[in-house]
């Protein structure tokens, strides 16, 4: 706040007010929820391969 001159604070403020306003920052919001989301569950997938699969052995003995 102290490198800005009030008049440029007002500037940012304004700017800032009008992403709420508009919603962009909802949109926003919503898409990297989603987005982490769709990749913790990737990566559950992924570590539940790799170390809760049956071994080759242990699959035949069952079939």
């Amino acid at each position: 706040m102290q490198l800005l001159s009030e008049r440029e604070l007002r500037g940012v403020l304004a700017h800032e007010i009008a992403h709420i306003k508009n919603r962009d920052i909802l949109v926003s919001t919503i898409a990297a929820a989603f987005a982490s989301g769709s990749t913790w569950v990737a990566h559950a997938v992924s570590f539940a391969g790799m170390l809760g699969g049956q071994s080759d052995e242990e699959a035949r003995a069952i079939a």
